[in-house]
């Protein structure tokens, strides 16, 4: 049996940092941050580099879509945390004027 920090850590890592929900088609960034695809297309619709690149919401990081990646693995996670029924966690604020919350 797993430990309840095992679940928790399961859960946690299963959440999009910008919609506090469970991912919807992940998707990871060049520097290693993940999203749902569609919140960060949303975000990055707001927030785009005088290039036009796209800016990390997490870490500021301007890239080209192209280092923008499905992220399959995290993917299944979310869908194995789903079918254990792990409620999300709490929403939490999302992001504002000067970034994450």
């Amino acid at each position: 049996m797993s430990s309840p920090g095992s679940m928790q850590e399961l859960q946690e890592g299963s959440v999009c940092p910008l919609c506090a929900c469970y991912f919807e088609d992940p998707v990871t960034t060049e520097c290693g941050h993940s999203y749902c695809r569609g919140c960060l297309v949303t975000h990055t619709g707001r927030k785009q580099s005088t290039s036009g690149q796209l800016i990390c919401p997490k870490c500021g990081r301007a890239m080209s879509w192209k280092g923008v990646t499905t992220d399959i693995q995290l993917g299944v996670t979310t869908r194995i945390a789903r079918r254990l029924n792990l409620p999300a966690p709490p929403k939490r604020k999302k992001f504002g004027a000067q970034g994450l919350q």
